[in-house]
């Protein structure tokens, strides 16, 4: 028999997954498509690795050191991706393209992440309308629980490290870093090309940055290429 003061919590954790799942359903997946291509399936993981490799054979390193950190969003852990990316920065003499390490603890896409949250919010939700009868229901609802709790775990943590990549930016072009955001300030350092740096603040035209040294510094804002724009998409614009 339930008991009554759990049915409001129960239910509600139920609507609630069926209406998260409602809107991953509908959501619309498309990303904006990607230069030197007009496919709706440009912003793939597959597309975007290639588009890297014809930027890093161009000797574009900047572009592409971008498209293979916005294909390894989509497939975090793709050997080739990661493979040719960490070639691409060696040959340049570039040291860790992060400035943190987070990144390295994405284990799925997305579109996979939003999946198994659902999925681990249904059965979370279930396992608490289970736990309110008696038994033999208690394990089945301990089982539902721990399976739900462990999927919602691994969706919060690959959204906070999708979350860490909304201010991170590609260094399009060799850039000085000034004291101050003002033309002909002091330069303290410079900021080599296809550097991943991490956006800190904003005035006028200029970015606070800092580099993976822990550098921090003022660079002009259109040297710098979003990995993922403001509207959280992956920005095909450049």
């Amino acid at each position: 028999m339930m008991k009554k003061h759990h049915w409001p919590v129960s239910m509600a954790v139920v609507i609630l997954s069926l209406s998260f799942g409602n809107l991953v359903c509908r959501a619309d997946p498309a990303l904006p498509t990607t230069p030197d291509s007009g496919s709706h399936d440009s912003h793939s993981a597959a597309a975007l690795y290639n588009l890297g490799n014809s930027y890093a054979r161009q000797g574009q390193a900047a572009l592409a050191v971008l498209n293979y950190e916005r294909a390894r969003i989509l497939a975090p852990r793709d050997p080739d991706i990661r493979y040719n990316l960490r070639r691409l920065r060696e040959a340049a003499g570039m040291t860790s393209g992060s400035p943190g390490f987070g990144e390295a603890m994405m284990w799925f896409s997305p579109n996979t992440t939003y999946w198994i949250g659902f999925i681990g919010l249904v059965l979370a939700g279930a396992g608490g309308l289970l736990w309110c009868f008696r038994s033999p229901y208690r394990m089945a609802s301990r089982a539902a629980l721990g399976a739900g709790l462990l999927m919602m775990t691994f969706t919060l943590n690959d959204a906070l490290m999708i979350g860490q990549l909304m201010d991170r930016s590609v260094v399009l072009q060799p850039v000085a870093a000034s004291a101050a955001p003002i033309a002909g300030a002091q330069t303290i350092f410079t900021v080599p090309q296809a550097t991943l740096v991490q956006r800190l603040d904003e005035h006028a035209n200029f970015n606070l940055i800092r580099d993976s040294q822990g550098n921090t510094g003022w660079v002009s804002k259109n040297q710098l290429i979003p990995i993922i724009s403001h509207e959280g998409e992956i920005d095909a614009n450049t």
